[in-house]
């Protein structure tokens, strides 16, 4: 913690759990004395799911002086056998971590760019699944993602509809031991 601790000053940290909240907050603080490094830490309660309980929090983070940084880490995690969760737990981890995000970035933009420190950040943790699936549904089912970097349209070279289909073709016909690679088609 020492390394993010010589940068800021003030540090806000937000979670749903409050108990958990506090027990971060008096770590943070401690490893700042641990350094000798005068740092102000605020932590606020706060239901990501809850679009205006969040747009609350912004508010008063605003209240606490300039940002500079804002680092996005929040994830609703259930394990669970795959294809057993629910759609009501799939829409609480979309509101968690697509929704609340995109909350947050059209908060945190506009005051980035206005900030007079150094290398104002926006940075957001995620999972490797999208680039790394499941390994043990890889070696029994091709589970892919097609991403197409660009409009479609008949008078692109590499983007019109019949070369995607080409593509989507030969992505379906790989070899198992190509199933892992997503397919990426550039313009």
């Amino acid at each position: 913690m020492a390394p993010v601790l010589k940068h800021f000053s003030k540090i806000v940290l937000l979670a749903r759990n409050a108990q958990r909240l506090e027990q971060e907050k008096r770590q943070v603080e401690e490893a700042a004395q641990e350094i000798g490094r005068e740092v102000g830490v605020t932590a606020l309660p706060t239901d990501l799911a809850n679009f205006d309980h969040l747009r609350a929090s912004l508010q008063a983070i605003e209240k606490l002086g300039e940002v500079s940084t804002v680092f996005f880490n929040a994830a609703w995690i259930k394990p669970s056998d795959v294809l057993t969760t629910t759609v009501e737990e799939i829409e609480e981890d979309f509101r968690v971590s697509t929704l609340a995000l995109y909350i947050t970035a059209q908060w945190a933009l506009p005051e980035l760019l206005e900030a007079s420190r150094p290398r104002p950040s926006f940075i957001v943790t995620s999972s490797h699944l999208p680039e790394q699936p499941l390994p043990f549904l890889l070696s029994l089912i091709h589970i892919g993602c097609v991403k197409i970097a660009g409009s479609v349209s008949v008078q692109e070279k590499n983007l019109n509809p019949n070369n995607i289909a080409k593509e989507i073709v030969q992505f379906y016909e790989r070899e198992e031991e190509q199933w892992g690679a997503d397919l990426v088609l550039e313009p």
